[in-house]
């Protein structure tokens, strides 16, 4: 890096991969004033190969050196390859800062932003899954699903949403729409609606099929997990649930209908009650 250093700093015409590394040595050695003018100068290139490796070393000062540079010089086109860059050159513990300093520039740069926001979310959830508590796990989805579906109203034509057919829109946006459904019914504790939107959405996004699994997971020891019931009230639940079944064999589904909505109001993580509701809507639905 020294090489770098004695180089002619009032020079305007260094090449700006030079620039590139004399902004990072600047920076290894604690003078940012420096390492910013250089970094500076050499984004105005507008050459992808830098703007690679001026965001690279941007998001690994965690702040001490900006963003906006960077943001302001690149266009919608470099954004792809830019992002997987960084991603391929992160840990999933590095993101958690980087995603912070993104969301800083939101406001002012909110298309270059959102998409570096979805690009490190993505990561932190498909290799930091393991790592993620199971109850901040729905917050970090849901927090990519918005993401995502800011994104996509931000470069899309209104008349693309307009359209019933959904198979024009990217799979990311058709994923966290309908996660997002699927998260009302976990709230609602409508347990065979969500069960069912979880296995449908497993094959929308193929990236995040270890985070579905991780939630089917969550759910089904959610559902098994005992209820504090008095011994009368499961004697009763009991003969209700053995009503329901003959109802159902003998196709009376609008006279079952009534009393399974009931069993999974009293026993919403019931398994048994869970099926019998999943069969119902199986055969109202044929």
């Amino acid at each position: 890096m020294n090489l770098f250093e004695n180089m002619d700093e009032d020079n305007e015409n260094l090449d700006p991969l030079i620039l590139i590394f004399k902004s990072r040595s600047a920076y290894q050695q604690g003078n940012l004033k420096r390492s910013k003018d250089y970094l500076h100068r050499a984004v105005e290139s507008r050459q992808i190969y830098i703007l690679m490796e001026a965001a690279l070393l941007i998001f690994q000062s965690e702040g001490k050196l900006s963003l906006e540079p960077l943001l302001f010089q690149m266009d919608i086109s470099q954004l792809g390859s830019i992002s997987k860059y960084l991603t391929e050159n992160a840990e999933a513990d590095q993101l958690s800062p980087w995603i912070t300093m993104v969301k800083s520039s939101l406001a002012d740069f909110p298309v270059q932003s959102l998409f570096l926001l979805t690009s490190f979310q993505e990561k932190l959830l498909i290799e930091g899954i393991l790592e993620i508590e199971d109850s901040e796990l729905l917050t970090q989805i849901k927090q990519y699903c918005q993401w995502v579906k800011e994104y996509t109203v931000s470069v899309y034509s209104e008349q693309i949403f307009a359209s019933k057919n959904s198979s024009f829109m990217p799979p990311d946006y058709r994923f966290a729409t309908q996660m997002e459904q699927i998260f009302q019914d976990w709230e609602s504790c409508n347990y065979p609606q969500v069960l069912q939107g979880l296995r449908e959405v497993i094959n929308i996004y193929k990236p995040l099929c270890g985070v579905i699994r991780r939630l089917l997971s969550m759910i089904s020891d959610e559902i098994n997990q005992p209820e504090p019931t008095n011994p009368e009230f499961l004697t009763l639940a009991s003969q209700v649930k053995q009503t329901v079944q003959y109802l159902l064999q003998e196709n009376r589904c609008e006279e079952a209908l009534p009393l399974v909505e009931q069993l999974s109001t009293l026993l919403p993580k019931d398994l048994e009650v869970v099926r019998l509701r999943q069969e119902l809507w199986s055969r109202m639905g044929e």
